[in-house]
């Protein structure tokens, strides 16, 4: 038999011990999630309907695929959807901005290359013109780096990202809209709480390894970045002559890793799509991207890769079998 209710404050109880955890001021408020595209899509649609008199909001696209869930939302209900111009500066666009935007969205970091967006004073100015801010962490609420403090703004919140299941909302204390679907959803709160202190406990940067490490690749591989501006927690490296499925299979075979499911994996990813499924593809949401070519052969190795002394004889032995 079963009884067909949810608990009532499963989900207030896990929302107060992250922000214990994550040391967030009493000013603010946290709300989690299940996964990042849910958090996105609850926090942005109540929002929408909760000063459903806004009928403008402005995005900055290119930074994630998470968006793609709300879009058909905004056009359906024939919201004027603000994108960022291509060569306009942020503190210009804000300045265009229709009178009656209800929000802005956009990302602090890449979530496939970890590179990092500069933020401040577009929050900055967003927040003076009383309009709500939704900045989103795929990785960089982990390290904390110069350009986005953990200071939430009034009208801000930061959405963060821990794991595909996990994520959590701090908002600034101007944000009002209403809880949707989590707070009835079933929470394993013990699942949950694990999820935010692993992946904050797990996440670690090492800048000279990463740069030594792409500084001298085996022949046939090259560098992604040629930024500072990034996450050092990660190698971006790609072969324009093998297909990264292939060559991740390989490598983690040499280096007897096993590999988790794609979203989950932890230590060798690519993008190449045969690993991913289905016949999405990158150009919804990526720009600019890099060639179809580059992201057919990427390779994502973590810190932990990077440390094993036979990585680039294995990346040799892989590029040859494929």
């Amino acid at each position: 038999m079963k009884v067909d209710l949810s608990s009532f404050e499963t989900w207030e109880n896990i929302n107060a011990k992250v922000a214990a955890e994550l040391q967030v001021s009493s000013a603010q408020t946290v709300r989690c999630f299940p996964g990042l595209p849910a958090a996105i899509f609850e926090m942005l649609i109540s929002t929408a309907q909760f000063y459903s008199h806004k009928r403008s909001v402005a995005i900055v696209g290119g930074q994630t695929p998470h968006m793609q869930s709300v879009m058909p939302y905004l056009y359906k209900e024939g919201y004027e959807v603000q994108i960022l111009p291509a060569g306009m500066s942020p503190a210009q666009w804000v300045d265009s901005l229709r009178k009656d935007t209800c929000f802005a969205i956009f990302c602090e970091d890449h979530p496939v290359t970890g590179e990092l967006f500069p933020i401040s004073d577009f929050e900055t100015s967003l927040n003076e013109k009383k309009i709500f801010c939704f900045r989103i962490s795929h990785h960089n609420h982990l390290y904390q780096h110069v350009d986005s403090s953990n200071e939430i703004q009034a009208y801000s919140a930061r959405i963060c990202s821990f794991d595909p299941q996990t994520a959590v909302a701090i908002m600034g204390e101007r944000q009002k809209a209403a809880s949707m679907l989590a707070p009835f959803l079933s929470w394993d709160e013990n699942r949950f709480l694990a999820a935010v202190k692993s992946s904050k406990q797990s996440s670690k940067e090492n800048k000279e390894l990463v740069e030594s490490f792409e500084s001298q690749l085996p022949e046939g591989f090259h560098r992604l970045l040629e930024t500072e501006k990034r996450c050092f927690d990660r190698a971006l490296i790609y072969s324009e002559s093998a297909g990264g499925e292939s060559l991740q299979n390989d490598l983690a075979r040499h280096l007897k890793i096993s590999l988790q499911s794609p979203s989950w994996e932890r230590q060798i990813e690519t993008t190449h799509l045969c690993r991913w499924g289905g016949v999405g593809n990158y150009d919804l949401w990526w720009n600019p991207r890099p060639s179809d070519n580059i992201l057919r052969g990427l390779l994502i190795l973590s810190l932990e890769v990077l440390h094993k002394p036979q990585l680039k004889l294995a990346l040799q032995k892989a590029l040859q079998e494929c």
